[in-house]
């Protein structure tokens, strides 16, 4: 019954993943139309910077909020959950303003270098960064209330579908042939806001009673804690975006950040298969350890890692053959080169799901630290090859660098997972 429940639950969440990238790639598109290639460089790395600046929330709070709250449920204890809410939301508060006080003063000391960072912009962004902290604080605490659907369902569907919606009327109302950026980030903190304020009458719905009459308490352990889930989710968090990060930092060209954007998000269309099979997997593998049943442990690595290396075949002979003309016709010439770039990532992708869900088995048989390691040692990795390889090759030495980065992850892990656990996860297991 619980393992049903817990197959719902992640096939709901699939659904989610998958609505998703569908709505983001919208987004893209529509950006792509409205902007150009350059706007588009400006808001992705926009964006990337935000995300960067929300690795405390989204990674540390977010996660020390969950365990709260599922400890509380499992007690009836809801004294520290409350007591982390509140200090989180105060957190985020002063995050928020701290973050416009410190773009304010950056555009002061170098006005030549943050020319298109206006007052306006600046607001927006600080805005921006307080409603995604608190909702990462509502999530936490709706995944711990065993809650992951509707804890996840205002930042992946509400959220991009509001900016799609939003991107759409600025573009059926403007006249000029160019639109201002910071109209775009306006359009994307109205999304935050409507995003947090779904979020919020979910969270109230489901909260108990017993949190709404608890007094609050406070630990001082709650600073390492969160800083430790920060520092672990972080490693991930900067993993997925140092290519793109180091690419805006040596060359300076929002038109080639623009392209690789565009790149990364259709390898994610690819991507999205292979994390939901890990998802569904990571259930199997428990099941499988506990009953110490390792036939059956050998035979769901070796079949989720042929049905995601099969699920990600086709987009890269779509890309191969296809793939130009295919950009051209939906995001526009400008962004013609994006079909090379992705290609290689989309092709990494492939190799990389080969090795199955190699990860979420080594993290579910308590080897989680490993797990870490590696990824901090593939972000070290990532960043040197990238320092070297993009002044070489520009956004093709940032997508080589990448896939070399996680293939090298996935590799030692599956050499970990064969030494320690005796189980090959890749699609040539026995």
């Amino acid at each position: 019954m619980l393992n049903g429940r817990i197959a719902r639950k992640s096939g709901l969440l699939v659904l989610l993943r998958v609505a998703n990238a569908a709505l983001n790639i919208l987004v893209l598109v529509i950006l792509a139309r409205m902007i150009g290639v350059d706007g588009v460089g400006f808001y992705a790395y926009l964006v990337i910077i935000m995300t960067l600046l929300l690795i405390p929330f989204n990674s540390g709070a977010h996660t020390l909020v969950l365990k709260l709250a599922a400890e509380a449920t499992a007690r009836g204890n809801w004294s520290e959950t409350k007591g982390a809410i509140v200090a989180f939301v105060a957190l985020a508060l002063m995050f928020a303003i701290f973050a416009a006080v410190v773009f304010l003063l950056l555009r002061a000391g170098f006005p030549n270098r943050l020319p298109a960072i206006g007052t306006v912009l600046i607001l927006a962004i600080s805005a921006i960064l307080l409603f995604d902290s608190l909702a990462a604080v509502r999530s936490g605490f709706m995944r711990g209330l065993d809650h992951p659907v509707q804890g996840q369902l205002a930042e992946l569907i509400v959220r991009p579908a509001v900016l799609l919606t939003g991107l759409g009327l600025l573009q059926a109302v403007s006249s000029g042939p160019a639109i201002d950026i910071s109209l775009v980030v306006l359009v994307l903190l109205a999304a935050s806001f409507l995003a947090f304020v779904a979020g919020l009458g979910l969270a109230m719905r489901r909260s108990p009673p017993a949190l709404i009459a608890a007094r609050s308490e406070y630990r001082s352990s709650w600073i390492s804690s969160a800083s430790s889930f920060a520092a672990k989710g972080g490693v991930a968090i900067l993993n997925n975006y140092v290519d793109i990060l180091l690419l805006g930092l040596l060359l300076a060209s929002s038109s080639e950040i623009g392209v690789y954007r565009v790149a990364a998000q259709i390898a994610v269309v690819s991507g999205i298969v292979y994390v939901s099979i890990n998802a569904i997997a990571t259930q199997a593998f428990a099941v499988h350890l506990a009953d110490n049943d390792i036939a059956a442990l050998r035979d769901t690595a070796k079949q989720s890692a042929r049905l995601a290396f099969a699920a990600s075949l086709p987009l890269p002979l779509v890309m191969l053959f296809f793939g130009e003309p295919l950009i051209i016709f939906v995001f526009g010439e400008e962004f013609s080169s994006a079909a090379r770039v992705a290609l290689i990532l989309l092709v990494g992708q492939m190799i990389n799901s080969g090795f199955g869900a190699v990860a979420s088995l080594l993290t579910v048989s308590d080897r989680g630290w490993l797990v870490t390691r590696w990824f901090a040692y593939g972000a070290l990795l990532n960043a040197a090859m990238c320092l070297a390889l993009i002044p070489l090759w520009g956004m093709i030495g940032a997508a080589v660098a990448s896939v070399a980065a996680g293939l090298s992850f996935n590799v030692a892990l599956w050499l970990i997972a064969c030494r320690d656990l005796r189980v090959d996860t890749s699609l040539f297991g026995r």
